[in-house]
């Protein structure tokens, strides 16, 4: 099975992201890395289904925050938000 990087995204503040949607007929465990770039601190949201994983989460300045273990199935997908601009979101395997 392949693994590595299957996504990012440099999230547009205010802006609600779909950062990654699994491909139909497969399932996955996968993580998120979340990255603040800023010198202030990020409220962030992570959700998958209308389920909040993360909701209005403080990263701090230069900081980052990692979920693992989300499962996903088929057509499932996982959207993104900060209330800043330069928070990087990434989705790996």
């Amino acid at each position: 099975m392949p693994s590595g990087i299957l996504a990012t995204v440099n999230a547009v503040a205010g802006v609600d992201t779909l950062l990654y949607e699994m491909p139909h007929g497969m399932s996955r465990e996968l993580a998120v890395n979340i990255c603040n770039k800023n010198t202030s601190d990020a409220l962030i949201q992570l959700t998958t289904e209308g389920i909040s994983l993360e909701y209005n989460t403080t990263i701090r300045a230069n900081g980052v925050l990692e979920r693992s273990d989300i499962a996903l199935g088929g057509g499932q997908s996982l959207r993104c938000y900060s209330d800043s601009s330069n928070v990087h979101f990434t989705v790996w395997e």
